[in-house]
């Protein structure tokens, strides 16, 4: 153990008291992969009180760029400790009728569904992970009914921290209707993963938008890293969801839908990835 809490930590994540780690040298050279990253992250909170955004650290980052990231980190506060009256009985028994009945009553005026697929998701046992293309704020609305009842009514939709923090009736909404949890999308990432574990070792299933933002273009985006390490860490079953035709229906920053569309929801097979997968790819 040196001196340097910066080196110390480093030496930390990578379980080697004694590396030898330059000012020039790149962390990913030094094997701080994707995981490692998010434990170096999650350290200099806790031991060092400063919170870096994941995505300001990549492979191109040397221990240099990390000390002047912590100069300029701003200091953390505690994380909130999450509500989780979402998942006792009667919040969901109300939750889940008022969901079927006031809330489905309201999407059919705007969206016309149709579901192919299911045959992907019958023989489905246990906690799974759905993951589905982020282009409309009605995403996780037509997405959740479009699950087998036996499975939406033990899923958790997650949903963006900032939003949720600054929404306090969406937040309460997300809550009762789709047992919606806060999940950061660009600090304090490692907690938020760790919650999420949590809920599916509680049987659980999770439904997520791994791009973090809605598409601006009802495109693709790349994934965050989050997803991976999900997919590897937990060995659960991943199951892609697509959405077509919603996009446009309910823009992020509007308070009503803009257009009736028809919309067609595909659910894809589930696929698994064992701990040698890169979490990155």
């Amino acid at each position: 153990i040196t001196a340097d809490p910066i080196v110390n930590i480093l030496r930390l994540s990578l379980d080697e008291p004694k590396a030898v780690i330059n000012e020039k040298d790149r962390l990913a050279d030094a094997g701080i992969d994707s995981l490692r990253r998010l434990a170096v992250i999650s350290l200099i909170e806790e031991q060092l009180g400063i919170n870096i955004p994941e995505s300001k650290i990549d492979k191109t980052t040397t221990l240099e760029d990390l000390r002047k990231l912590v100069a300029k980190g701003a200091h953390s506060e505690a994380l909130a400790r999450r509500p989780n009256w979402q998942y006792k009985k009667t919040p969901r028994l109300i939750g889940n009728f008022l969901r079927e009945t006031l809330v489905r009553g309201l999407l059919r005026l705007y969206v016309k569904s149709r579901v192919e697929g299911l045959e992907n998701i019958r023989n489905v046992k246990g906690p799974a992970i759905f993951i589905f293309n982020h282009v409309d704020s009605f995403d996780v609305p037509i997405v959740y009914q479009s699950l087998p009842n036996e499975i939406r009514d033990h899923t958790a939709a997650a949903a963006a921290d900032d939003m949720l923090v600054q929404h306090k009736v969406l937040a309460f909404v997300a809550r009762l209707f789709y047992s919606g949890f806060n999940l950061n999308r660009q600090d304090q990432i490692l907690p938020s993963l760790e919650y999420t574990v949590s809920l599916l070792e509680k049987g659980w299933n999770i439904v997520l938008a791994p791009e973090g933002h809605v598409s601006k273009n009802g495109k693709l985006q790349h994934f965050k890293t989050g997803i991976g390490l999900l997919a590897v860490e937990t060995g659960l079953p991943i199951i892609p969801i697509k959405t077509f035709g919603l996009y446009g229906t309910l823009p992020l920053d509007k308070n009503w839908p803009q257009k009736h569309s028809k919309v067609l929801v595909k659910i894809g097979k589930a696929e698994y990835f064992d701990k040698k997968t890169p979490y990155e790819k």
